[in-house]
C-alpha cells in the first residue's frame, strides 16, 4: 500500500510563481483528485498573456470540471480552450475518454478563417439553330468547339452560420460557322467570354 501525501499553497493568482509552475500545480491537483483547486489555479493562469498557457488552463478547467460533473462549466471551458487553440485534437492517452467525447461534440470554426477553391477544365458549346433561313444555293453548318472555363473562389467564415464568398469565373464558349455561296468561302468563328 503507497501513501502518497501532497501539500500545496494555492496561490491567490497565478502571478505568485511562474504561469508554468502554476499549470503544473494544477495538473497535479486535477491528477490527484483535487478538482475544485484545479480549477481555482487554472483560472488565474486563463488570463495569462501567452495564447500556449491560456489553452492548456482551459484544458485543466474542463477536464475538472468533468470529474465533478458539472456538464455545463466543462463544456465552456472546453469551448473557451477551443477558440484559443481551435486546432486541437485530444490525446488517447492523456485526455479522458469523456473530455474526448465532449470535444467531439463542439464545432470548430475559428474566428476567421479563409478559404480558396480553384476550378479549372474543359468547357463544350451545344449549339441550338431553332430556325436558319438562307436565301440561296448552299447549306450552313454550325460546328461547336472546345473552350475552357477557371476560377477561383474566396471565402471568409465570420461565424458557425455565416460566411462571406467572392469569386472570379472565366468561361469561354467557341463555335464556328462555315458556308459556302457561289463563288465564296466564308469560314466564321466566334468565341464568347
Amino acid at each position: 500500500m503507497r501513501i502518497v501525501f501532497s501539500f500545496y499553497a494555492l496561490p491567490g493568482t497565478c502571478q505568485t510563481e511562474t504561469t508554468y509552475d502554476s499549470l503544473i500545480m494544477a495538473q497535479e491537483l486535477y491528477e490527484n483528485g483535487q478538482f475544485q483547486e484545479a480549477i481555482q489555479i487554472s483560472e488565474q493562469c486563463t488570463k495569462s498573456e501567452s495564447v500556449e498557457f491560456q489553452w492548456h488552463a482551459y484544458r485543466i478547467q474542463s477536464q475538472s470540471y468533468l470529474a465533478k460533473l458539472e456538464i455545463v462549466n466543462a463544456r465552456k471551458a472546453a469551448v473557451e480552450m477551443l477558440n484559443v487553440n481551435p486546432s486541437y485534437r485530444s490525446n488517447l492517452f492523456r485526455d479522458s475518454a469523456g473530455f474526448t467525447k465532449l470535444l467531439s461534440e463542439i464545432t470548430v470554426i475559428p474566428k476567421y478563417s479563409l478559404g480558396v477553391a480553384l476550378a479549372a477544365g474543359p468547357n463544350n458549346s451545344i449549339l441550338d439553330i431553332p430556325l436558319s433561313i438562307v436565301f440561296g444555293e448552299y447549306f450552313k453548318e454550325y460546328k461547336a468547339l472546345n473552350g475552357f472555363h477557371a476560377g477561383v473562389q474566396f471565402g471568409i467564415h465570420l461565424s458557425p452560420n455565416w460566411i462571406v464568398n467572392s469569386g472570379l469565373q472565366v468561361y469561354t464558349k467557341n463555335y464556328e460557322i462555315a458556308y459556302s455561296p457561289i463563288g465564296w468561302d466564308v469560314n466564321i468563328k466566334s468565341r464568347l467570354s
